[in-house]
């Protein structure tokens, strides 16, 4: 943590991971399905409009939280890199048996053409350009926010022109996703400097917080009839860049509230959220190898075909992730042989 918070492991950090990577999954298996009856569709619907707008902001204001920039840059770089980036390399690798149908032919099987063409690209790219950003700018300002908010105020403005006018579009022209960069920094920086604000959040507070969610989420779906969204997909203009905001640092909030008072603790999910980056990379292959071999996608039993596959998808991808923590698998992802459960990682 930063400062003098003890480096204990936060378990509702964790938990609240958890309920992210599910809901990713489940929105992705919805997604294969969806397009089939009415009961899908207002699955799908119901999951987008709750999900959308912190569902993957809410692994960015995570992060920002578990964030401790009392390390050299290097040594900072250093840990990004294995736990971040190696993974990602190892993990993408080991899921080669998956047929690369999606792959275009223009592209061989090198070890970068690996890396973009993964599920969790864009994430990590994102991810270690804000970790990135946020060391450079404290170690640069010093906490001088009338310098900082500025400039997370301009990554925003920026990143949101880019998109409105077409002249970055999901991956045209936006190396590294630098455009999801700027546009997710900063939750990653209100993260950051929210964690005593976590620590001290009542449970009138949160009510009142979920509230004003509910009423600003109603609120937009109303006038657009449609959430905006950053992932690998940009949705997002001037007209809704305020409610983008707003959705996203409250329904975060909100979701860390929400473990913190109300779950406190829960093994399963605090093991999935522990998890989530394995999750994260393998869950798409996994959802595809099933969506094919067993033709889930098809009209018939759509409702069963659905439930089925996040079940199916979430077990498997669990028992990789289970095979991948054992002692002397672990090596293989950077990680040491046994984990340390005092370790909070980022």
């Amino acid at each position: 943590m930063d400062g003098g918070v003890a480096n204990k492991r936060i378990t509702y950090y964790d938990i609240a991971k958890g309920f992210l990577i599910i809901g990713v999954i489940f929105y992705h298996c919805a997604n294969n399905v969806a397009d089939k009856n009415s009961i899908t569709k207002g699955f799908q619907l119901i999951l987008s409009v709750a999900l959308i707008p912190f569902f993957m902001i809410g692994f960015f204001f995570i992060s920002g939280l578990c964030t401790n920039l009392n390390k050299s840059l290097s040594s900072y770089i250093c840990k990004s890199i294995r736990t971040m980036i190696f993974p990602t390399y190892v993990i993408t690798i080991g899921m080669m048996w998956y047929p690369f149908e999606h792959v275009p032919n223009n592209y061989g099987l090198n070890m970068t053409n690996l890396i973009w063409y993964c599920n969790g690209a864009w994430f990590i790219a994102s991810m270690l350009t804000c970790r990135l950003l946020l060391w450079v700018i404290k170690h640069t300002f010093k906490n001088k926010f009338w310098i900082e908010i500025p400039i997370v105020i301009a990554f925003l403005m920026i990143g949101t022109f880019l998109v409105q006018n077409k002249i970055v579009h999901n991956e045209t022209n936006n190396w590294f996703y630098y455009c999801q960069s700027m546009l997710l920094f900063p939750f990653f920086y209100f993260g950051y400097h929210f964690k005593k604000g976590i620590q001290c959040l009542k449970r009138k507070t949160l009510c009142i917080l979920m509230m004003f969610y509910a009423i600003f989420l109603f609120s937009v779906y109303y006038m657009y009839h449609s959430i905006p969204i950053v992932t690998h997909y940009l949705s997002l203009n001037f007209k809704n860049l305020l409610w983008y905001v707003l959705l996203g640092l409250l329904g975060s909030v909100c979701l860390v509230g929400i473990c913190k008072l109300y779950v406190k603790k829960n093994p399963v999910m605090e093991y999935v959220g522990k998890n989530s980056l394995i999750l994260y990379l393998v869950h798409g292959q996994i959802l595809q190898y099933i969506t094919l071999c067993l033709q889930f996608n098809s009209n018939r039993n759509s409702i069963f075909s659905l439930i089925a596959l996040c079940l199916s998808t979430t077990i498997i991808s669990l028992l990789i992730a289970w095979w991948l923590n054992l002692p002397y698998i672990r090596i293989l992802l950077g990680q040491p042989p046994c984990g340390n459960k005092n370790t909070k990682k980022d």
